[in-house]
């Protein structure tokens, strides 16, 4: 949990609050998120069975019965199945790996879909 000392705009917190960490995935909630029961649960154990092939996990913020998994083979997938939540803030997760590779991290924080701009170039992995 972190909290910044200046105010900033969101997209440039995305990556002041995400530096801290030390897991091997980051998993992105703002303050006023809420987590459904057995929601911690749920992405641990998702985190366990994909590690070894590192997927982009995105969550959305629809609401639904119960927990989907979707695979995206490639961009056009991801758009197709994502659509404009991809700039969802809080749908942001990405193993560290991916997040070490990232040059620039926050390069289009102006855009304000630095999300977006993160998940459309660790699909392309």
């Amino acid at each position: 949990y972190t909290i910044q000392p200046e105010t900033s705009t969101a997209d440039l917190n995305i990556e002041n609050s995400i530096k801290p960490s030390t897991g091997k995935f980051i998993k992105l909630l703002n303050d006023n998120f809420i987590l459904i029961n057995g929601a911690i649960e749920y992405i641990q154990k998702l985190i366990e069975i994909t590690y070894n092939t590192k997927p982009v996990i995105f969550f959305s913020n629809r609401p639904h019965n119960k927990p989907s998994i979707e695979s995206s083979n490639n961009l056009n997938d991801f758009v197709r199945t994502a659509s404009f939540v991809s700039g969802w803030l809080s749908s942001l997760s990405i193993w560290r790996d991916h997040y070490l590779d990232l040059n620039d991290f926050s390069r289009n924080h102006d855009s304000q879909l630095v999300t977006t701009d993160v998940f459309f170039r660790t699909i392309s992995y």
